[in-house]
C-alpha cells in the first residue's frame, strides 16, 4: 500500500524523515502554535469583556445596560435639538431628571417603522400630558434632513440631531431602538414592540421586566466560521 501527496507522487509507506527535517518542522510550527493560541485567547477576551468607546472627542464611554445608574456625565451632556416649541437649540438630560421616566428613541428619516412608530407621539403626549414622562427622539442624521422630515410628517415635538455619543452610551445595529430610563437607572431596552400607551402608564406605574431587544451579531466567538456564514 502507497500514500500519495496531492500532487500526485508517492511516498512509500515507512520512509523516514530526517531528524533535522524534523527539528525544523518542529521549530516552524511552535511559533505559529504559540501564535495561535494567543490570538485566540485576546479574541476571546475581548469578546467577554465591555468595551469603553473612545470617540473623536476623547470622552470614554462605556455601554449602558438594563440595570445600570445613568452616570452624571451623561445626565450633564449637552444634545442638540431642532423643532422645540420654545425655540431652544440645547438640551441635556439632567432638565428631566426629575421626570419618573425618559424614553430615547432612536430613530432615522429612512426608517420606515421608526416613522410610524413616531406619527403616534404626538398623540401618545397629549394623552400623557399630566404624567411624569419624556420622550426623546434620537437621529445621527444632520437637522435640515430631521427637520424636513419632521416638518413633512407634521410633528410637533422636537428631536436631537446629529447624536454621536448617546448611541456611544446605547450602542445599537437597528432601529428603532428605544431605551426607557426609570428613576435614573436603564429600566429596559426595546424596539417598537412596546410603543403603546398602555406600556407606558404600566412603566410610570412601576418597573417593568420588558423582554430586551436582542441585536443581531455580527460574528459569535463560541459558533464556528462556518455556522457564522450560515447564519448570516
Amino acid at each position: 500500500m502507497t500514500h500519495f501527496y496531492k500532487g500526485g507522487s508517492e511516498l512509500p509507506i515507512g520512509t523516514p524523515c530526517s531528524c533535522l527535517e524534523q527539528t525544523k518542522s518542529n521549530c516552524l510550527k511552535l511559533p505559529i502554535l504559540i501564535w495561535g493560541i494567543v490570538m485566540f485567547s485576546m479574541f476571546s477576551l475581548s469578546a467577554q469583556t465591555p468595551r469603553k468607546d473612545s470617540g473623536a472627542d476623547g470622552l470614554l464611554i462605556s455601554p449602558l445596560k438594563v440595570g445600570h445608574t445613568i452616570p452624571e456625565e451623561l445626565w450633564n451632556l449637552s444634545l442638540k435639538i431642532t423643532n422645540h416649541q420654545a425655540t431652544r437649540t440645547n438640551i441635556s438630560l439632567q432638565d428631566y431628571r426629575g421626570k419618573k421616566l425618559i424614553i430615547l428613541d432612536f430613530w432615522a428619516t429612512w426608517c420606515g417603522p421608526c416613522i410610524k412608530g413616531l406619527n403616534q407621539l404626538d398623540s401618545i403626549k397629549a394623552t400623557l400630558s399630566n404624567e411624569s414622562i419624556e420622550f426623546i427622539p434620537v437621529s445621527n442624521e444632520d437637522e435640515k434632513k430631521v427637520l424636513k422630515k419632521m416638518t413633512d410628517n407634521h410633528w410637533g415635538f422636537y428631536c436631537i440631531y446629529g447624536d454621536s455619543k448617546l448611541s456611544r452610551y446605547f450602542p445599537h445595529q437597528v432601529l428603532p431602538h428605544l431605551v426607557w430610563i426609570r428613576e435614573g437607572k436603564v429600566m429596559a431596552i426595546t424596539g417598537h414592540e412596546y410603543y403603546d400607551i398602555a406600556y407606558f402608564k404600566k412603566a410610570l406605574a412601576e418597573p417593568l421586566n420588558l423582554t430586551e431587544k436582542v441585536a443581531p451579531l455580527i460574528f459569535d466567538a463560541n459558533k464556528s466560521a462556518y455556522e457564522n456564514l450560515v447564519e448570516l
